[in-house]
């Protein structure tokens, strides 16, 4: 009986399993580690993936109390965010973080 390889990007492969979007768990990490606000393009080009598919996930993030908007600063186009590190649901993307780290080392 042969072992299944682990997939190229674990984080992805169970991003789309467990979170409906490849892109959702990627996104959720690259947030975590941000220690500052940061603007849409960052995040973008953080998860390499393009503008408009990440500004639809920050989206989500701020609807559920995750992230916040911050104002705009006077003459800047950029819409900057702010990860609310004490919302519990960040535990999750956590967890998820640590389980597909886990999942890609698997013989």
């Amino acid at each position: 009986m042969e072992s299944e390889s682990p997939p190229a990007d674990p984080v992805q492969e169970l991003s789309a399993a467990l979170f409906g979007r490849a892109l959702r768990l990627p996104l959720g990490i690259w947030v975590r580690a941000q220690t500052e606000p940061f603007f849409q393009r960052q995040a973008s080009d953080g998860v390499g993936m393009p503008q408009t598919y990440v500004r639809k996930e920050l989206a989500v993030l701020v609807s559920l109390g995750m992230l916040r908007e911050l104002p705009r600063a006077e003459g800047d186009k950029r819409l900057f965010y702010d990860q609310l590190t004490d919302h519990p649901w960040w535990l999750i993307i956590d967890a998820a973080a640590h389980a597909a780290e886990l999942y890609g080392r698997a013989p």
